[in-house]
């Protein structure tokens, strides 16, 4: 199974700093338009076999919500 931080890094192209930083969001990533957002939740929902609403979705617009949001449904 891969690591949050594996798919992050594997999608958004991100570096050692941004992966880190627990508030990097959507807006300072220039990778991460509203496809690579979809691509990314998709491959978290599969990875750990999770499925998110339309709202988490949304929601999940930095590094650390995201990774607070898969913790808390794993």
């Amino acid at each position: 199974m891969s690591t949050i931080n594996e798919i992050l890094k594997d999608i958004l192209d991100l570096s050692e700093d941004e992966l880190n930083n627990e508030n990097t969001s959507l807006n300072d990533i220039e990778s991460w338009d509203s496809m690579t957002h979809i691509v990314l939740i998709t491959k978290l929902e599969d990875e750990y076999k999770l499925r998110f609403t339309n709202e988490e979705i949304v929601e999940m617009n930095t590094i650390g919500k995201i990774k607070d949001k898969i913790k808390s449904n794993i």
